[in-house]
């Protein structure tokens, strides 16, 4: 306790303390000055961010630098030099530890904003500029990095219908609303722009009177200056450098009018007559563009998806050819624009790889850098991810996906389902639940599992009751026998045998419509092993092998039985998987190089 004692007078000596606290209220009034007067003039958070750091940055040299100053040459003759300066370090270190970790969050993360579609008068027009404009500064603001940034498909949900800032806020997790109205009349635009925190305060008004001809430089212009008052963040790129990159577009109001128009129409695309006529409207209209423009890249590429859509929508009017010519007007918007990630969805393209999983990965990848702001590119990598085994990339990059787009229900999902067939059935299932809130129709398969999950293997009646949850009335009737043959372990070979036969029988009977149960069930019993493969047989014979749900069932925990069936590495060779792994330099948990081959499930 002495020596305690006999140190810290030592420190009040040589004015160690005094300076301590001499450097705290130094820095404390640079950043109070900074955080005052800065915002004055358009600038807000990188040099308080700045103040913030320098002074905890050069604490430890000032306690170091006082403790020296009295007579530093003769304090280096004294044997305890070692032992102070390691002692004087260790305080400085950490008390800057300490306040780097109670930092305010902004110090750490970039701020985080939702771009609201504008009020309008509910004009087609006006409706069409208003999605449009907000769906642009967005896409703006998310390729620049410089701000994290809601999705469009959450900003226009219904379920922010009625909410005002600081609800909307609070609702998606952001500091910051960009609102306002937008009105047009004769190619004349007015827009109020208000630019709000999460207590709805302002903290920035503007008014835009200007012809619609200049829509893409209104554009650039809003979210340059939503980026000067918010700050950039680290590595990113400027709005004008990303707004130089866009694609050429006719400096015409009319044509820019029924541009968007025509892509309003299609993305509000569903099943209802009025909806399949705005879609044939959508396609009238960018082939018009097309003839007046053919240069217009995104009429054209905007023309190959309404073609698509219609297939899907509007199967009556369809082209029979319709993804032929979707393919080929892709190719025509590509020649006009060489960065436009849509219309590579639609051609071959310099990321196209023989190995399927390879080309898929090269060019999702790709297209997530090229266009941050389309939600699907994320959604099929994570879906891409759940096929090839890395269920932790999955979640990874679906919950990244989620967290800028917390209210569009494919993002939700995609997230669920990742949760899902990594076993997190409790997470999925509140997911799936939040979806349904949001009008999502399709079963919550993740909550019905629940009670499956918990069964042990060999208690038939268990996992009957768990089965007769997720089925119900839709498949279960009838069924009872079925499912406890299948579950219940065979005393003899040829008992095994006949299980599989009858499995098979009931594939058949019902058109495949039990491949995707009994794939993953093959993963918990031994006996149902070769059922793996008699499935991947009958699926690639009937030409059912691209769908969806077949890969992701190969990669669970649980199926250790079947990566030790000798059919399973020629699986994994046929299909891809080993080149796809080495080609990405990545390995899934179940598996790993060995020698020239490799080995799922051991060690």
């Amino acid at each position: 306790m002495s020596s305690i004692a006999e140190f810290v007078k030592e420190l009040q000596r040589r004015s160690v303390i005094r300076a301590a606290i001499v450097h705290v209220l130094f820095f404390w009034l640079l950043v109070q000055v900074a955080d005052v007067v800065l915002p004055y003039i358009g600038i807000i958070d990188d040099p308080v961010r700045w103040a913030i750091l320098a002074g905890v940055g050069l604490f430890p040299l000032t306690l170091i630098v006082a403790w020296f100053f009295e007579h530093p040459w003769t304090r280096f003759t004294r044997g305890r030099v070692a032992t102070d300066i390691i002692l004087i370090t260790l305080i400085g270190v950490g008390a800057s530890t300490w306040v780097l970790r109670n930092l305010p969050q902004v110090v750490h993360t970039r701020t985080s904003i939702v771009v609201m579609p504008f009020e309008h008068s509910g004009d087609v027009t006006e409706a069409s500029l208003s999605r449009a404009l907000a769906s642009e500064v967005n896409s703006l603001l998310m390729k620049s990095k410089s701000i994290d940034v809601i999705g469009i498909e959450s900003s226009t949900s219904s379920a922010l219908d009625g909410l005002d800032a600081p609800a909307i806020a609070h609702r998606l997790d952001v500091q910051h609303v960009l609102t306002g109205t937008i009105s047009a009349d004769a190619g004349e635009l007015r827009i109020d722009l208000r630019l709000l925190d999460r207590a709805g305060d302002a903290l920035w008004n503007s008014i835009i009177e200007d012809s619609l001809e200049n829509l893409f430089s209104i554009q650039e212009d809003i979210a340059t200056s939503i980026e000067s008052q918010l700050g950039a963040g680290d590595n990113t790129v400027p709005v004008a450098e990303v707004a130089a990159s866009r694609c050429w577009m006719p400096n015409d109001s009319d044509a820019i009018e029924a541009f968007y128009t025509a892509r309003y129409y299609v993305e509000l695309r569903t099943e209802t007559e009025d909806a399949r006529q705005n879609l044939r409207d959508a396609i009238e209209i960018y082939r018009a563009l097309i003839e007046q423009y053919p240069e217009f890249a995104e009429a054209h590429s905007g023309l190959a998806w309404a073609l698509e859509y219609q297939a899907t929508y509007d199967r009556e009017n369809a082209l029979e050819n319709y993804r032929a010519e979707a393919s080929r007007i892709g190719a025509v918007a590509l020649k006009h624009c060489l960065t436009l990630g849509e219309a590579m969805h639609l051609t071959p393209n310099q990321f196209d790889h023989p190995n399927p999983w390879i080309g898929q990965h090269q060019q999702l990848t790709a297209f997530i850098e090229m266009e941050p702001q389309r939600s699907e590119n994320h959604q099929r990598l994570a879906h891409h991810y759940r096929h090839t085994g890395f269920d932790d990339r999955a979640i990874e990059v679906a919950k990244r996906n989620y967290e800028r787009n917390p209210l569009s229900v494919r993002s939700i999902k995609e997230y669920a389902g990742a949760l899902q067939y990594a076993g997190f059935m409790e997470e999925a299932a509140e997911l799936y639940d939040l979806a349904t809130e949001l009008g999502s129709t399709s079963p919550n398969f993740a909550r019905q599992l629940i009670p499956l999950q918990a069964c042990d293997d060999d208690d038939i009646d268990c996992i009957i009751a768990g089965v007769e949850g997720v089925f119900g009335g839709m498949l279960f009737d009838g069924w009872e026998d079925f499912f406890r043959r299948l579950y219940t372990a065979p005393e003899t070979d040829e008992e095994a045998a006949a299980i599989i036969d009858m499995a098979m029988s009931k594939v058949r009977e019902t058109e495949g419509m039990m491949v995707n149960w009994l794939n993953g069930t093959s993963c918990n019993y031994e006996h149902l092993t070769p059922l793996f493969f008699e499935l991947i047989d009958y699926v690639k014979a009937e030409g059912h092998i691209g769908r969806d749900w077949y890969f992701p069932n190969s990669w669970g925990a649980e199926c250790v039985n079947v990566w030790s069936h000798p059919r399973f590495r020629d699986y994994v060779e046929e299909f891809g998987f080993i080149e796809y792994w080495r080609k990405i330099d990545a390995w899934p948990p179940a598996c790993r190089p060995e020698g020239d081959s490799f080995t799922c499930g051991s060690g």
